[in-house]
């Protein structure tokens, strides 16, 4: 099985052991991923890896580099598959964190929608184990990340926020509190944020 972990620092499992990627292989990844079904062109991948001082021969080293990330995906290799002018990651959606957190973000909010307080509770707790670090975290201030990280950052505080409330609404309100003490010390931006012990992964 493989899965894509973005909410934190970037990994690769492949049936649950890490794949060790080098940064530029993580940062390609990252991108393919973040491109979603329609892939990146070869410029936006150049862009994204070299930014503005790429190789000599850019399309040479970026082929070069997919062949490492192929090579190092073993039987999933064909995950990453060539497109015209360039590459996408063709993974299952629920491989990656990030489709996840918001499928059960989503269900979260419908069922406080039907007033179920506790199965909400659940389902923020499911979306917010599925961090670990801050967004893209070796990349965020990157421009080929920095807006994708912004909203998923705002996104966890917002789901916070309401596990708290859904807390407080079934008596966890000591749970509740500390959650909410644990927000306020990671500041504006939920920079560094944390989870209780016995939540996420």
């Amino acid at each position: 099985m493989f899965e894509l972990r973005l909410l934190g620092s970037t990994e690769v499992r492949v049936d649950g052991a890490p794949v060790p990627l080098p940064l530029q292989l993580r940062r390609l990844i990252a991108v393919l991923a973040l491109a979603g079904r329609g892939g990146a062109t070869t410029y936006q991948l150049i862009e994204a890896l070299w930014r503005h001082d790429p190789p000599d021969n850019a399309v040479g080293t970026l082929f070069a580099h997919v062949s490492k990330l192929r090579r190092s995906l073993g039987r999933h290799r064909g995950l990453v598959v060539n497109t015209r002018p360039g590459y996408r990651l063709d993974a299952a959606p629920d491989s990656l964190d990030i489709v996840r957190f918001e499928q059960q973000l989503a269900r979260a909010r419908q069922l406080t929608r039907h007033e179920d307080a506790s199965g909400a509770a659940d389902a923020f707790e499911a979306a917010l184990g599925e961090w670990h670090g801050d967004a893209l975290a070796e990349f965020s201030d990157e421009e080929f990340a920095r807006a994708e990280a912004t909203r998923l950052t705002q996104l966890r505080v917002a789901a916070t926020r309401a596990l708290a409330a859904t807390w407080t609404q079934i008596g966890r309100v000591e749970e509740a509190d500390e959650l909410l003490d644990r927000l306020a010390l990671a500041g504006p931006f939920g920079a560094g944020f944390t989870l209780p012990r016995g939540m996420g992964r």
